[in-house]
């Protein structure tokens, strides 16, 4: 029998509640902030136009908190030289970003 990949779901009972709370908090704050969404072959790039202390230190902590429940998304934190903003990245193998479309960028569109 095929060994089954990864459950490509994201667990909130990995997060205390107090963690869970937040990382709702900060992901309608930076989802309501994204200026660019930029699509990759294997996930996403959520573009901010403020690359500001406060803003690194919100996407520091998503990234934080999120990679104890989705720990099979690729998280990264890019700094566009000059001020040009910042990017958030989100990607992984397989169906992750399906997983990213629907969780995070579904909050967009809501």
């Amino acid at each position: 029998m095929p060994k089954e990949g990864p459950v490509l779901a994201c667990d909130l009972s990995a997060l205390p509640v107090d963690g869970r709370r937040r990382l709702k908090e900060l992901s309608e704050e930076l989802v309501r902030s994204v200026k660019e969404i930029r699509e990759l072959p294997n996930g996403f790039e959520l573009g901010f136009a403020e690359a500001s202390t406060k803003r690194f230190g919100e996407i520091a902590e998503f990234i934080a908190l999120d990679r104890l429940c989705c720990p099979f998304i690729r998280h990264g934190l890019i700094h566009e030289p000059y001020e040009q903003g910042i990017w958030l990245h989100l990607s992984g193998a397989g169906g992750v970003k399906d997983v990213i479309r629907s969780d995070v960028l579904g909050m967009a569109t809501k």
